[in-house]
């Protein structure tokens, strides 16, 4: 029997394939299940749909026990380095294991995958930098070096974006030799990035976010989510639909001041050659997305310069989100079920955040010198979105001083 099972999610929004993801964790048996969970911005390179706060009480309302959020340096990452924060949070609680959906849950096949990419032998590396010569983007030179090593593959394997995290979190099991048992379940949605609403299996969350946008309205897809989750939105329809485009002026800002100082590839993962394409394109300037399709190339995708704006916009320095990964180094508690909270007497390797007044004095202590800018980048983030969505929507959500705890029984 699994006792206590980890997710990494996003609930951007909670929907009907996250529901079943619990349900299907309880009928195996599992007592406690703890959520890493990405907070104000996502693994896209967007602000999340919904605040964290909205995100966490949907959780909890579907069968969750504990949310802890995944800090902004990691969510706002390569899938690698996504997958690695999760994994590492995930250890730091004494998971038994770790569940994600994926299209092809064949674990032997995963995990057969997932250590090559890790091992990297002589004949992967050099098919992979053919293609990088080329001028494929990493993620398709990856594919076909993977897929000239491993011939069994099935035509699809890498074509889902959860089997491409499925891998990472392998890795990342093996990279922190985490004791965890991975436990893949297949994904039944129309597809990560699917934008059509499906009536007969799971709608994505994309598609859930794409038909808001596109309808400003929740009975659209209400189809989609569980009963409770809509009652939720109901409530708090002054919380939703944050998108890239309410952050286009902060945007062009930070974009501006960092070329005026000549500090671009200081930040994030903007590399020289995105640097000097930033600088001879920022005078035509006029919305974040547009923007970002006229930087896009066969070498660079549209996700990737995404999430190098924002971490431009947070200042995240490059060193945070380059060469070897960095372990969680807090616990930040989002939310909990009240009679779980004697589980968190077990979690003694890292420090538990729940009163924000106090954080500072219990990351002196901590033997990670890069917790405090870690914090320092989340309340950013924060401060950033919970500003943002008062000019959008003109809602006021508390400061991460005075959030709480969410805390149902």
């Amino acid at each position: 029997m699994i006792k206590f099972t980890g997710i990494i999610a996003e609930y951007n929004p909670f929907h009907n394939g996250h529901k079943h993801q619990i349900e299907h964790l309880r009928s195996l048996g599992t007592g406690v299940i703890a959520v890493a969970m990405s907070g104000d911005f996502v693994q896209r390179g967007a602000p999340a749909w919904t605040d964290k706060y909205t995100r966490t009480q949907m959780a909890l309302s579907q069968g969750a026990d504990l949310v802890f959020e995944l800090p902004t340096v990691y969510t706002l990452s390569s899938a690698e380095h996504f997958a690695f924060g999760g994994i590492s949070l995930l250890n730091a609680l004494h998971m038994d294991s770790v569940c994600f959906g994926c299209e092809t849950p064949s674990l032997p096949l995963l995990d057969s995958a997932a250590e090559l990419l890790q091992k990297e032998p002589d004949d992967y590396r050099q098919t992979l930098q053919q293609h990088l010569k080329s001028g494929a983007s990493y993620p398709a030179a990856r594919e076909a070096a993977l897929r000239q090593s491993m011939p069994e593959l099935p035509p699809d394997f890498l074509s889902g974006a959860n089997n491409i995290l499925a891998l990472e979190y392998l890795k990342a099991l093996r990279s922190t030799h985490s004791t965890m048992t991975p436990v893949p379940i297949l994904r039944t949605d129309s597809g990560y990035h699917s934008t059509e609403l499906s009536g007969e299996t799971f709608s994505s969350a994309s598609a859930i976010r794409f038909s808001y946008k596109d309808t400003d309205s929740l009975n659209d897809i209400s189809h989609a989510l569980p009963e409770e989750i809509m009652t939720l939105l109901k409530k708090r329809s002054g919380h939703l639909g944050m998108d890239t485009a309410d952050f286009d002026a902060l945007l062009y800002y930070a974009l501006r001041r960092a070329v005026q100082k000549g500090t671009l590839t200081h930040y994030g993962d903007i590399h020289e050659e995105l640097a000097n394409r930033i600088i001879k394109s920022l005078a035509d300037y006029q919305t974040a997305d547009t923007f970002i399709l006229s930087l896009k190339r066969k070498n660079i995708t549209y996700s990737r310069i995404c999430r190098c704006l924002f971490q431009l916009l947070l200042e995240i320095p490059a060193e945070f989100v380059k060469g070897t990964s960095h372990p969680v180094p807090y616990l930040r508690l989002l939310g909990m079920r009240r009679q779980s909270s004697g589980y968190l007497r077990r979690i003694t390797e890292l420090p538990i955040l729940t009163k924000m007044a106090d954080a500072w004095d219990i990351l002196s202590d901590s033997p990670y010198p890069y917790a405090k800018d870690f914090l320092s980048i989340d309340l950013f983030a924060a401060d950033l979105y919970r500003q943002t969505l008062l000019q959008k929507n003109g809602t006021v959500i508390p400061d991460e001083y005075h959030a709480g705890i969410v805390i149902v029984d």
